[in-house]
């Protein structure tokens, strides 16, 4: 009979230690999961990412190299003397304008429009002429 009250519910009679034990197990199954999820998230950026990037580590490079070649090609011109020789054109060119500009001025409409219709009196009656032995 004495087998009879040793079997009471075991879950009462169960030591703390052991309870302790199983949910610290369980804790750490729960870490390791979470680990283990993080890992492959870890993994997985990184094969996606790791191609991006390599690519646009190419990308810069080459534009790196595109800019070194620009300027070295800058600092090889001669921009003062390009600048200079636009300065000097644009001068050349307003002096041309303003002689241009001088000589239209100078031209008197007034006689001009005298002279074409003193042209224009003159030829009529040539043309005429002309124009009977045409047909």
């Amino acid at each position: 009979m004495n087998t009879q009250t040793e079997q009471t519910n075991p879950a009462e009679k169960e030591d703390p230690l052991l309870i302790y034990a199983k949910k610290q197990y369980r804790m750490s199954a729960i870490t390791a999961c979470c680990s283990l999820a993080v890992l492959l998230i870890v993994l997985i950026t990184a094969v996606v990412l790791i191609p991006r990037f390599v690519s646009l580590y190419e990308n810069l490079k080459s534009a790196t190299e595109n800019l070194n070649v620009i300027t070295k090609q800058l600092s090889e011109s001669d921009l003062k003397g390009m600048v200079e020789n636009v300065g000097s054109l644009v001068a050349t060119t307003q002096k041309d304008l303003d002689a241009a500009m001088e000589k239209i001025n100078a031209i008197d409409i007034d006689l001009l429009n005298k002279s074409i219709q003193s042209l224009h009196d003159v030829l009529t009656p040539i043309a005429n002429f002309f124009n009977v032995f045409k047909h």
